[in-house]
């Protein structure tokens, strides 16, 4: 048996407050009354952009389309780098000082043009380089796509036109962004597809004409750090084998030694490592180190 403290081993846990309608710290900002109109909006566009969205794939590949489907809608308060790995990305204006984002998968120029010449897709284009012409039709693609999702926010955000051009990477110290996640199947090709929106910006144009709901950034994120949160800190890890626990039963004790180290978690999220102490009869945790810095 192992008694030692590992972050991803299973854990034994004490709750040190009980919410049960409390948000994880990664979904906090959908408690704001505000962003949570907004990602009501991001979701019901996306569902209308994803029947109005299969339109133009027909009209230009002229294929078959298995799946067209919304996956997820969510709030990213920094970057959304992580899932624009190995994605074409499009920038698309808004406003003067505003954009959107359109990310496709690498492979959708290769995999497009064989559609577009009667093939099924699904074609391997790893190292290989893209066409002028594949450029072409996948910005021509990306052009009608962004049209499409535009239009579909026209009760909050009448946007004629947006200018789009291809970037190599996001920005850095980008707005928090409302995203949707799209997976597509058309003949053979199966692919991903994310358009986000800047989440201020949706949530100031949704909630324009409500004088309750507040749409100013900073004093959303000051009402956002006001919610509470369910709390658990983990005292304990060790290895028990399969027979061990089989066999446990009511009264049992479980040994373990006491840790020099305990995990505050949230959630999926670890936000501070502690010292266990006992202080009088009461177990404390002195905060030693701060791991999440974006509550």
């Amino acid at each position: 048996m192992n008694d030692n403290l590992h972050e991803n081993d299973s854990a034994v846990s004490a709750p040190l407050k009980k919410n049960s309608g409390s948000p994880e710290p990664f979904s906090l900002i959908k408690s704001a009354l505000s962003m949570q109109s907004a990602l009501q909006a991001q979701r019901n566009v996306s569902e209308l952009f994803r029947e109005r969205a299969i339109a133009p794939f027909l009209e230009m590949l002229d294929c078959s389309i298995k799946a067209f489907d919304l996956e997820s809608v969510d709030f990213y308060q920094k970057t959304i780098a992580p899932l624009s790995r190995n994605k074409l990305i499009f920038q698309f204006q808004i406003d003067s000082q505003t954009f959107g984002y359109l990310l496709m998968d690498g492979s959708a120029p290769g995999n497009m043009s064989d559609l577009y010449y009667g093939g099924e897709g699904g074609v391997d284009t790893q190292g290989k380089s893209i066409s002028k012409a594949e450029h072409q039709l996948i910005h021509d693609l990306a052009t009608v796509i962004v049209k499409t999702w535009l239009k579909a926010w026209q009760t909050w955000i009448p946007v004629e036109a947006a200018e789009l051009k291809p970037v190599p990477c996001l920005p850095k110290g980008l707005d928090p962004l409302l995203i949707s996640i799209f997976a597509y199947q058309m003949g053979n090709y199966k692919g991903e597809m994310i358009i986000a929106m800047p989440a201020f910006f949706v949530s100031a144009a949704v909630n324009r004409d409500d004088r309750d709901v507040v749409s100013d950034p900073a004093e959303l994120l000051k009402n956002i750090q006001k919610i509470s949160i369910r709390v658990r800190a983990e005292l304990s890890r060790k290895w028990v084998s399969v027979k061990q626990i089989k066999h446990l039963k009511e009264g049992d004790i479980l040994p373990v030694e006491w840790p020099e180290t305990a995990y505050l978690r949230s959630g999926r999220s670890l936000l501070h490592t502690a010292e266990p102490a006992m202080l009088t009869d009461k177990l404390v945790l002195k905060i030693v180190r701060q791991k999440n810095q974006e509550l």
